[in-house]
This record gives structure tokens, sequence and C-alpha cells, in this order.
């Protein structure tokens, strides 16, 4: 009996001890494999902080291939994602200016990053860029600070906000739509009547039509960008295009495509202008 009970001790002593070393090598096995997840993740971000840069290279080529490139950029001290804004796809919102010939030029600089949360199955982040240019010869040879308050930077800023907010639609149409249109607030009385619903302070821009110098697409490190102008139209315009949904839209920007004043934006009449 005394033999059998100690067999018996021994027997659940060697269970025991089995169980614990079980126990630790699966421990060993969850720190091995988080370690392994680690790993990739830290080698996935360090691919996209590499692609990152040459992005940025990339796209600093192409925007000094269309004039003089400010070397400061639009951006905020507090990033809109921290007051209730949209999500960039690298977080980094930011514009750029480019002075040509005849014209300003802002385009955003941001929506085309890598995905920091969906790498690298987003390469090109949101997969486009806006850009907004007028002749309007008081926006001519503007630096950074003085362009803040303007309308051509307030117009493309909110654009390129509701654009990184909605781009899942906007893609969607993109495929349907050649030209695509929407309303962005901006403040009250910002722009003259013309331009702006004094009651709901919108205003109202076509998307897409395209540049006679500035390319559709732009092929950047991670896949192709579409680069996407944003035109200003009037209230009138505005509304003639809604009494013809869809067709008025392509009307529009048929007509503007054919009087030669393509994505151009402008705040200046006919007569002030001559």
């Amino acid at each position: 009996s005394t033999q059998s009970n100690m067999g018996s001790f021994k027997f659940e002593l060697k269970m025991v001890l089995l169980g614990r070393r079980r126990r630790r090598f699966r421990v060993l096995d969850l720190m091995m494999s988080k370690r392994r997840k680690e790993l990739k993740v830290a080698k996935l971000e360090q691919r996209r902080q590499q692609l990152l840069e040459e992005t940025f290279e990339a796209r600093r080529l192409l925007h000094e291939s269309f004039g003089q490139l400010e070397p400061d950029v639009f951006g905020k001290i507090v990033n809109p994602v921290f007051m209730g804004g949209p999500e960039w796809p690298n977080w980094r919102q930011a514009h750029k200016m480019i002075h040509r010939t005849n014209s300003t030029l802002i385009m955003s600089d941001g929506l085309s990053d890598a995905c920091q949360y969906s790498y690298p199955e987003n390469p090109t982040g949101f997969g486009f860029e806006v850009y907004i240019e007028t002749k309007d010869a008081n926006m001519l040879n503007k630096t950074i600070s003085d362009m803040i308050p303007s309308w051509l930077y307030q117009v493309v800023e909110a654009v390129s906000q509701s654009c990184a907010e909605y781009h899942e639609l906007l893609l969607e149409r993109l495929e349907e739509y050649t030209y695509i249109s929407q309303e962005v607030v901006l403040p009250p009385n910002f722009l003259p009547a013309e331009y702006q619903n004094h009651t709901t302070h919108t205003a109202a821009v076509i998307l897409g039509i395209p540049s006679p110098d500035i390319p559709a697409w732009f092929d950047a490190p991670g896949g192709r960008v579409r680069l996407m102008s944003v035109k200003l139209i009037s209230q009138q315009d505005l509304q003639r295009m809604l009494k013809k949904p869809g067709q008025g839209r392509t009307e529009l920007a048929e007509q503007f495509i054919k009087d030669g004043s393509f994505h151009f934006s402008s705040i200046v009449s006919n007569e002030e202008s001559n």
C-alpha cells in the first residue's frame, strides 16, 4: 500500500512538472510569435517610410516641372484630425504652391501618401491629389503667408478635406462619371454672392476638368496617382447644372473646355480682367 501511494505520488508529481513545462513552452511560443509579428510590422513600416521618402521626392520633382515651387507649404499648427476633421493617409496634411508663368497653382500634398494603417494594400493612399489654378492677377507672385486667407487656398483646402472624408464614395463616382461636382462650406460671406450662397455659406466646384498642360495621372513610386483639378463655378452655373442632373455637369464642363477656360478658377469678372 505504501509503495502504491508512493507510485501514485511520483506519477502526480511527474504530471505536474510536465504541465508546467508545457505551459512554459506555450508562453515561450507566444512570446516568439509576438516577436515575429513585431519584426514583420517593423519591416513593413521601414518599407513604408522608404516609400514615403521616394514619394515626397517624386512629387517635388513633379511640382517643379510645373513652375517655381515655393519652399514652404500650407499646413495647420494643429492637425485637423484632432479637431474632428478627416484623416489623411499618413496623417500629414499639406498643400504646395507653384508660381507659373501666368498663373498660380496650389496642389494638395499628402492624399497619395502610403496609408499608415493599411500598407501595403494602399501604397498610394487615396490614389489622388487635387489642385486649383487661377490666372487672376491679384493672386500672382504671392507668398504662402499672403495666400493663406485667399479664396484660392481656402477653396482647395476645403475640397481636399471633403475628398479625404468621402474618398471611397469619390473613387466610386470617378469610375462612373468623368466629372464630379460638390459644394463646400466656406466662412460666411467669404466670396462674392456670385460664387457663394450667403445663406448656406457654400460654394460649388467641378472636379476633373482637364488641364491643357497638367497631366491627369502621375506615376508615383507606389503606383498611379490621379491629379484632379478643382474649378470654382458661379451660383448661376450651379443652378443651370442642377436642372439637368449628370448631363448638366458634363455640358458645363465641356463648355469650359470649348471656351478655353478649362479648369482655371477666377472670381474676377470679364469687365475687370479687360
